[in-house]
């Protein structure tokens, strides 16, 4: 059975938005990785916390989407 141009075109568009819904999960995963590393560092009383640094936990995370965005 031989396809038409039209499901051809709907195929090729199909993928794409996978690519791209794979593409922003991992950019998602990435950022929730980003926030569990900066709510770490600013629990319990540890190093980084923003009593010692006088960093608010707003600080932190921009912190940590500078370092996530430099990093490929």
């Amino acid at each position: 059975m031989e396809n038409s141009p039209l499901s051809n075109q709907v195929d090729i568009r199909l993928k794409q938005l996978d690519r791209e819904i794979h593409s922003s999960l991992r950019t998602i995963r990435r950022h929730i990785q980003e926030l569990e590393e900066v709510e770490q560092r600013t629990r319990h009383g540890g190093v980084g916390t923003p009593e010692k640094t006088g960093q608010s936990f707003a600080d932190h995370l921009n912190d940590a989407l500078d370092e996530g965005s430099s990093s490929p």
